[in-house]
């Protein structure tokens, strides 16, 4: 060990003495293995060579009983979703998906029904648009959704796609689609690392082939995907279409953000990425009504339900993401090991499982598909679930949605809250500062500022991994961090990052600014208001899980041409997508910090604090010799840190210090939840030519059904009280091959059980 590595290493251990009274977690450490095979990851999990497994396992390696030897199963109803995107760029090349009717029609392409009982073993549900039926909002757009009535009818298809390509001058010569006398090409990307998109995308692709299209198949796994579909300029079309999943998350009571995410230009998801260097998608109408929900501008529960009404329909019109299925996920523990945390959207995932986890010995071993197909950052990286498996267990919340219920539960932050909304105003106090990008310092609000709330925030700080001390400071440049990398102040201003721009421009509209009450107290006021005190706390939370000297090193690194922090920008550059794990750029920060301390550098955001003297160069020091130590620059403030991330394998340690704010068995409370089923469906046909359906269901509180057409629509629908044994009146219709689908719900908003069937005869005319 030389001189200087010496000094960093002594520096980190000094400033990191941990302490042996904090508790949490109950395992000394948490190791991530590798584990592509489930097969294989289940024999391992029986025999305990791995506690558990964060991927789900397909159902037929459960049969039986000796399936079942030595597990526990773990079912999460808001698994993997799937979906196809598509690209409707306006480039050189004909693209038939800039038609919108062409990408409509893609919904009578896929057999949602079939993925759901063949590729999913029956482990899964239909879906239609992003918001699942798990999901609390589903029932604030079910009748839209089930509106659309879509069945696989490739024939339907058919005719919506010819009837466009007409319009829109192509021909159709031998069976195949020309357009300036050239076969019409369609290239999916089709992830043969997944058998579910694998086969979505073969489906879909002959579907598209049988419609007239050239298809041009092309395979790969998540890291070239990510690259290939978000990081490049989609009117070069390098992709048609892109077999998308989406990981599991939380559920939370009122989504305001995904319809955003999923459907509007705004955000960074959509074709183009929002980086203004590539074609983008453009709407202006579902951009607006996603900026209204994220920013709470409705009156009331039922003018949100309008908006979100009104955004969905829209979304699934538009079929630029066309959504396929949502999986029951079913995981997989070894019989020893109690705690386990089920969430219904993340299962065993869910981050306090590690944390609360007992048994099996000090090390929990967990094995997982990946451990990372994206950058570790936290500004444009941990794009991708894997690597948040991960990382959430080293970066602790401010606040986190309750694993089954959907609330807020307070974590290291509790809050009050004052808001005036929807109609009325607060008085801003003067000395509420914003940080001015322009002036480059922080710039009191002045007189006669009003904002619609404010959140008072009282922290719970404590020690970073590297042994130094949180403090509002850390707050405070997270802050400054929104405004100076979320403002083009012009042409050569280097904190700029594309993607970054796209979502930190949202926030900014929303916040007025902050006000530091004490040492660990802050006032944020903002321009949000929601009939639910908890949502508006959600929007008012000030939060960070990087220390602001490893946020400085950073922006050093990116400022001097040396890495990006998002995905497209750094290959528009031709640099590094920045990580935190990546030995160089650790390296590279390594060397940044020292260069502060020589220069005694103390960045813009913090020079009037009134700092004391050896505070900024006591912080680079022990960032500094973190990376020495460890090898990497992830520093944070969670139950865990990460010792080492290899290619096979991750290994988390855990934080054993006195300032650690949670005890052990804290979060014990949260269990695995029971769920409404439909157990039986029985189909009586009537003389009349009706239908009564008899149901058999067990924890639901009311029902609700849908009856459809093969040509989509609703014919009938209706709601009725759950008894457990329970009679549905369907009418006599003079449409044949009908479709019910039922609801069970539970009393509060929560996972249902559906249940889908053919009524087979029908009524009014011959068997259809």
């Amino acid at each position: 060990m030389n001189l200087l590595v010496g000094l960093l290493v002594a520096a980190a251990v000094a400033s990191g003495a941990a302490g042996l009274a904090a508790a949490q977690p109950y395992q000394d450490s948490v190791t991530f293995e590798m584990v592509d095979d489930p097969a294989l990851a289940v024999d391992m999990v029986r025999a305990g060579t791995l506690d558990m497994y964060y991927y789900g396992v397909p159902p037929e390696l459960l049969d039986g009983e000796a399936g079942m030897r030595d597990l526990r199963v773990y079912t999460a109803p808001g698994g993997l979703s799937y979906s196809l995107l598509l690209n409707p760029a306006d480039g050189d090349a004909f693209n038939p998906f800039q038609i919108r009717e062409v990408r409509f029609a893609v919904n009578y392409l896929v057999d949602r029904q079939q993925a759901v009982d063949d590729l999913l073993g029956g482990y899964g549900s239909q879906m239609v648009s992003y918001v699942a039926p798990f999901e609390p909002d589903y029932l604030r757009v079910i009748e839209q959704v089930e509106s659309f009535g879509f069945h696989y009818n490739p024939e339907l298809a058919g005719r919506m796609i010819d009837e466009a390509m007409i319009r829109a001058g192509a021909a159709l010569v031998d069976g195949v689609w020309t357009a300036d006398g050239e076969p019409v090409e369609v290239v999916m990307l089709i992830r043969n690392d997944d058998p579910v998109r694998h086969s979505l995308g073969e489906s879909l692709a002959d579907g598209l082939e049988e419609a007239g299209f050239v298809v041009v198949r092309t395979y790969g796994d998540l890291r070239g995907a990510i690259t290939q579909v978000y990081g490049q300029d989609p009117a070069e079309f390098s992709w048609h279409i892109y077999t998308e999943g989406w990981g599991g998350s939380g559920i939370t009571n009122y989504d305001d953000s995904s319809l955003g995410a999923f459907y509007a230009p705004i955000r960074g998801t959509m074709p183009g990425s929002g980086n203004p260097s590539f074609w983008n998608y453009e709407h202006a109408q579902l951009d607006e009504i996603a900026r209204q929900l994220s920013h709470g501008e409705y009156g009331n529960e039922e003018e949100r339900s309008a908006l979100l009404q009104d955004g969905v329909v829209m979304g699934v019109e538009e079929a630029v993401r066309v959504f396929v299925a949502s999986r029951t996920e079913l995981f997989v523990v070894n019989d020893d090991i109690a705690g386990v945390v089920s969430d219904v959207g993340e299962g065993i995932t869910d981050r306090l499982t590690p944390i609360n986890a007992q048994g099996g010995g000090d090390d929990l071993a967990i094995g997982v598909r990946y451990l990372s197909q994206s950058s570790w950052n936290p500004v444009g990286g941990y794009s991708d679930v894997y690597s948040n498996d991960i990382a959430t267990l080293i970066v602790d919340p401010a606040a986190f949605g309750h694993p089954h219920a959907g609330g807020v539960v307070p974590a290291r932050a509790e809050w009050s809250v004052t808001t005036a909304g929807p109609d009325g105003v607060l008085s801003v106090p003067e000395d509420t500062v914003v940080w001015d990008p322009f002036t480059q310092r922080w710039e009191r609000v002045g007189a006669d500022v009003t904002a619609t709330s404010m959140v008072a925030l009282d922290y719970k700080f404590g020690n970073w991994h590297h042994g130094r001390a949180m403090d509002m400071n850390d707050i405070l440049y997270g802050i400054y961090f929104l405004y100076e990398w979320g403002t083009i102040t012009g042409e050569d201003d280097e904190t700029v990052d594309a993607e970054y721009v796209h979502g930190a421009q949202l926030a900014l509209e929303e916040l007025v600014g902050v006000r530091q009450v004490d040492e660990d107290t802050l006032e944020v006021y903002i321009d949000y208001w929601h009939f639910d005190e908890s949502e508006i706390a959600l929007s008012g939370i000030s939060w960070t899980g990087t220390p602001w000297e490893v946020y400085y090193a950073m922006e050093r690194l990116v400022r001097d041409g040396n890495a990006a922090f998002s995905r497209s920008v750094a290959g528009e550059r031709d640099v590094n997508w920045l990580s935190l794990i990546n030995p160089d750029d650790a390296r590279g920060m390594q060397r940044a910090l020292i260069k502060f301390i020589a220069e005694g550098s103390v960045p813009a955001p913090l020079q009037e604090m009134n700092l004391d003297d050896y505070y900024p160069e006591t912080r680079y020091w022990a960032a500094a010799g973190w990376v020495a130590e460890q090898g990497h620059a992830v520093v944070s403030n969670g139950p865990f840190y990460l010792e080492e991330h290899g290619e096979q394998t991750a290994r988390l340690s855990a934080f054993r210090d006195d300032s650690y704010p949670f005890v052990q068995g804290m979060w014990s409370q949260f269990g695995d939840p029971a769920y409404p089923e439909v157990l039986d469906v029985r189909v009586d046909p009537q003389e009349d030519g009706g239908h009564a359906v008899s149901v058999t269901t067990t924890g639901a509180a009311t029902l609700r059904y849908f009856v459809s057409g093969p040509e989509g629509g609703v014919i009938y629908s209706g709601a009725q009280d759950a008894a457990g044994e329970d009679t549905i009146t369907i009418p006599s219709t003079d449409v044949c091959a009908l479709t019910l689908r039922i609801f069970a719900l539970p009393q509060e908003a929560g996972v249902p059980g559906i249940h889908e069937t053919i009524l087979d005869d029908c009524p009014g005319g011959e068997q259809g």
